[in-house]
């Protein structure tokens, strides 16, 4: 029997995406899955398709009834303000104990991070060879040792300058340079070490108050989230938006752009939180993040410039193009490994990934479920008229204005004549062959109705 789920706020970005993943359009309602829900509007009663109930928030007793006989709590910290943290914990300390096993899942933002700063390598000290340079305790040091540290002085063995320094041979010199400092990535493990920007304060204090509910049955997890993308788009939507359009022709990026900026597709997140909640790990903290190979800022930029616009990115100082909330997301600059539980090269987890390498390698994808959301289509503009009517200069000042390419009628004609041929040579199958005949012969026909109707 499936769990059943409370999720808070159900019209927001990842509210319906949750609602997307757990009702699946066009299939048969699991009638033992019950999913109740707020929505943000107090006011707003309606009951999207699966949802049992919608929980109000002016019903306070009501509410901690029904909450308390969910088995799975889901909290997206982005969407919802301390006074949602505060009654929920308030719902469990009331309660004392809990009767059976109740997992809450909080979502939350990379921003809580955005201020950690890089982590540095630790050293690691060969054990081994510390060992040989120390005597076991129980035994004394060799007799010359003991000689040498007694007898010998600084003065005898350091040459000293006219000023009294001493001369340190080169190799000395040399040893005790600074190394280069190492950096690597931050583990989920070290969320303790975690420093927020400004804004996101407050979401961190909401992460410590989940983190520091301590009762028997509860299983109370922080699933920190990279920056969403996909559906539609939320943080990158300027920039597809613009794309699209061309307007303008370039898209910014700042200052330079290789600061690293972890993202995950919101329908991965929702696959991850999901499966977490049935299976809940021993870790309190979880790190959701895609497996990009380039994960800098400038490498999503010019991911969506080349997939969806003209190609063209430029480095700026500052945009209108996006908000003031875009740009600190989009110039943070921190480097974390994505959960154990979703990459993972010596043990890969069973997670059926949607989007695993990032928005560079999936860029297609994203922009088709981009233009489904907006209902967007390509723009097609057929210019029909005799050599006499300048169809090639108006052609030409189109192309220019929508940065849209020109597709004369005998390049199509000999491009899809060169197909048959093609599908002849190779003994093709027949159905496809009539069909690109019927192409060439309908694109015929369409240009002479044309033609006779001017």
């Amino acid at each position: 029997m499936s769990k059943s789920l409370f999720i808070n706020n159900l019209e927001t970005f990842t509210g319906q995406a949750f609602l997307r993943a757990l009702v699946r359009e066009g299939e048969e309602l699991d009638e033992s899955q019950v999913i109740m829900g707020t929505y943000q509007e107090s006011t707003r009663l309606d009951k999207p398709r699966g949802v049992k109930k919608i929980l109000k928030r002016y019903k306070p007793r009501l509410m901690r009834k029904f909450l308390l006989e969910t088995d799975v709590w889901i909290y997206d910290l982005n969407y919802c303000d301390l006074s949602d943290v505060d009654f929920a914990i308030a719902c469990l300390t009331w309660a004392k104990e809990l009767e059976a096993e109740k997992t809450v899942i909080v979502i939350s933002n990379v921003m809580v991070w955005a201020n950690t700063g890089k982590k540095v390598k630790p050293e690691v000290k060969n054990e081994d060879e510390d060992a040989k340079d120390e005597p076991p305790a129980d035994q004394d040091p060799p007799e010359s040792a003991r000689k040498s540290r007694t007898h010998t002085s600084v003065r005898e063995e350091t040459p000293f300058d006219e000023d009294g320094n001493p001369i340190r041979p080169e190799s000395i010199l040399q040893m005790e340079e600074e190394k280069p400092i190492e950096y690597v990535p931050w583990k989920e493990e070290d969320y303790a070490q975690r420093m927020p920007s400004n804004s996101y304060a407050r979401m961190k204090e909401m992460e410590d108050k989940f983190l520091a509910l301590k009762m028997e049955n509860l299983r109370n997890i922080v699933i920190c989230s990279g920056v969403l993308y996909g559906c539609g788009e939320q943080i990158f939507y300027p920039y597809f938006k613009h794309a699209w359009l061309q307007n303008p022709l370039y898209l910014p990026f700042f200052h330079g752009g290789e600061n690293k900026v972890p993202t995950i597709h919101v329908n991965d997140l929702v696959k991850f939180v999901l499966k977490v909640s049935n299976a809940p790990p021993e870790s309190p903290y979880l790190m959701a993040i895609d497996n990009a190979s380039n994960r800098t800022q400038k490498g999503y930029i010019q991911a969506i410039a080349s997939g969806v616009g003209s190609g063209i990115v430029s480095s700026v100082a500052d945009t209108e193009l996006v908000d003031e909330k875009t740009k600190e997301i989009l110039q943070v600059d921190i480097d974390i490994y994505p959960s154990p539980l979703l990459v993972n090269e010596e043990n890969p987890p069973d997670f059926e990934w949607g989007f695993e390498k990032g928005i560079p390698e999936n860029v297609d994808k994203i922009l088709k479920e981009f233009c489904q959301t907006h209902n967007l289509k390509p723009m097609k503009i057929l210019i029909a008229g005799s050599g006499s009517t300048n169809t090639t200069f108006y052609a030409q000042m189109l192309s220019e204005h929508y940065m849209i390419p020109i597709l004369h009628e005998s390049d199509i004609l000999h491009e899809a004549s060169q197909e048959v041929s093609l599908l002849a040579r190779h003994n093709q199958s027949y159905s496809k062959l009539i069909w690109v005949k019927i192409y060439v012969m309908n694109l015929r026909q369409f240009s002479n109705l044309l033609l006779k109707e001017r």
